[in-house]
């Protein structure tokens, strides 16, 4: 799938480099940069926010932050704010099914409510457990999941990656021990998740990442374990970054390192950086 995307990104490159036609303009009043953030340059995701370097880009193709934007907006004096910022995107509803299994990372412990939404797992994933995190489900969620994701039901998209990682990725193991064995997990971590969980299940707990009992199931071997972490390449997890230029939130005008606003120069900027 990257290489795939690697492929129309060159293509898309030549037909800018061979068709584009360069116009100036002189600025008279002031200029407003609006050029995205810096998701694929690679170099500069690796020293901002090198934990979400292995997630899949998600932007434009001028999404490269040099020369378009960022570093634009620096040679005018600009400062830059929040850099290390990066949202991933670690969606597994649909099918409905998936999200009611119990999502566990290296330790074989649970760290998130698999009911949330798909940015709120994704920083849970890679801000605190390294990126890696792996979806246990039984044959009973396996086949609601099958039936979810019937022709028709969901976009063809959604159903392609629910199909090749029910076929590919998917494995299934007969005891829990040979889970744990297989994937390296602490074995008396993972009963006490499973035993929490289904705690969870039968609403004889309270959750304590906010998950209701009527989304949890009691989980029963054979057991079904999908990776789904960062890296995972069958079942792409987006990332796009948050930082860029610093503005004055009242005027949008770019500021300098001492706050100061840059005459004429201002930058669109999402709020959304200042949240995460």
């Amino acid at each position: 799938m990257r290489r795939m995307s690697r492929y129309f990104r060159n293509k898309v490159a030549i037909i800018e480099e061979t068709e584009r036609q360069e116009l100036l303009y002189r600025a008279r009043a002031g200029v407003v940069l609006s050029a995205g953030g810096f998701i694929f340059n690679r170099k500069m995701v690796k020293h901002y926010c090198p934990k979400y370097l292995r997630g899949m880009p998600l932007g434009t193709h001028a999404d490269d932050g040099s020369g378009s934007g960022i570093r634009l907006g620096e040679t005018a004096g600009g400062a830059t704010k929040l850099m290390q910022n990066a949202t991933a995107w670690r969606f597994i509803n649909p099918p409905l099914a998936w999200s009611r299994g119990m999502i566990v990372n290296q330790q074989a412990a649970r760290f998130v409510n698999e009911s949330s939404y798909g940015a709120t797992i994704g920083e849970a994933m890679v801000e605190r457990n390294d990126g890696k995190a792996w979806l246990i489900l039984d044959s009973t969620l396996v086949k609601q999941a099958w039936k979810e994701i019937m022709l028709g039901k969901v976009l063809p998209f959604q159903q392609l990656l629910a199909v090749l990682n029910h076929i590919v990725v998917k494995k299934r193991f007969k005891t829990l021990q040979s889970m744990c064995q297989h994937f390296g997990f602490d074995e008396q971590t993972m009963q006490n998740s499973v035993q929490t969980y289904t705690q969870l299940a039968t609403d004889n707990i309270q959750d304590t990442f906010g998950k209701a009992a009527k989304d949890a199931t009691v989980l029963q071997a054979p057991f079904h374990v999908i990776d789904i972490s960062l890296a995972q390449q069958l079942l792409p997890c987006s990332v796009l970054t948050m930082g860029g230029l610093d503005v004055d939130e009242a005027t949008g005008q770019v500021v300098d390192d001492n706050e100061q606003a840059i005459q004429g120069l201002y930058a669109a900027t999402s709020h959304l950086a200042e949240q995460v």
